[in-house]
């Protein structure tokens, strides 16, 4: 995979994209008064907030992903595995919470489609219960939390150092002498 210089904002920019939609979703699950079902499964304006949570997580695991098998190893290369000590600390937590929110949010999905007339035919899924949103209601906000401090931690040293590593000359290819240009030329 080639990487270069733009590879670390667009990195944060995907680990930066779920907190709007962390926020939002907080938001409703923290209000008292609030409707999340209607007669025809979730709220419309409850299952836009989900689907869009639910799109940005994935994208969230995709970064992670990627971050695992290529800037980490270029890191290691660049001989700087120390400084990913520092987000080992975050890492572990952050992908458990967000396994759970994804899985909980599928859980909604289903639930929601099959309370809907045009769903509850094909799943025998019950609608979503008090306790899915008891679920949800202490799993998203711990997930923005650990998101927001791994976040922190990648802002403040790791992110400048990947700039560093990616933007610097690969340390395996040597500048071409000027005799072996000749040699190359025919000389």
């Amino acid at each position: 995979m080639k990487l270069n210089r733009k590879t670390p904002e667009h990195f944060h920019q995907m680990l930066f994209a779920p907190l709007t939609s962390l926020d939002r979703f907080e938001a409703v699950l923290q209000c008292n008064g609030c409707h999340y079902r209607t007669l025809d499964g979730l709220a419309p304006q409850v299952r836009r907030l989900a689907n869009d949570l639910e799109g940005r997580l994935a994208g969230l695991e995709g970064a992670l992903a990627f971050e695992e098998a290529f800037l980490f190893p270029r890191v290691r290369q660049a001989g700087h595995q120390h400084q990913l000590l520092a987000l080992a600390g975050h890492r572990p937590a952050l992908r458990l919470w967000l396994e759970q929110a994804l899985h909980l949010l599928a859980a909604l999905q289903r639930a929601d489609a099959a309370s809907s007339p045009r769903g509850a035919s094909c799943h025998p899924v019950q609608p979503a219960s008090e306790a899915l949103w008891d679920a949800l209601a202490e799993t998203i906000p711990e997930l923005n939390q650990r998101l927001n401090r791994y976040l922190q931690a990648v802002e403040s040293s790791y992110l400048p150092l990947l700039r560093r590593v990616l933007t610097a000359a690969p340390a395996t290819r040597a500048r071409p002498q000027p005799q072996t240009l000749a040699l190359a030329a025919g000389y």
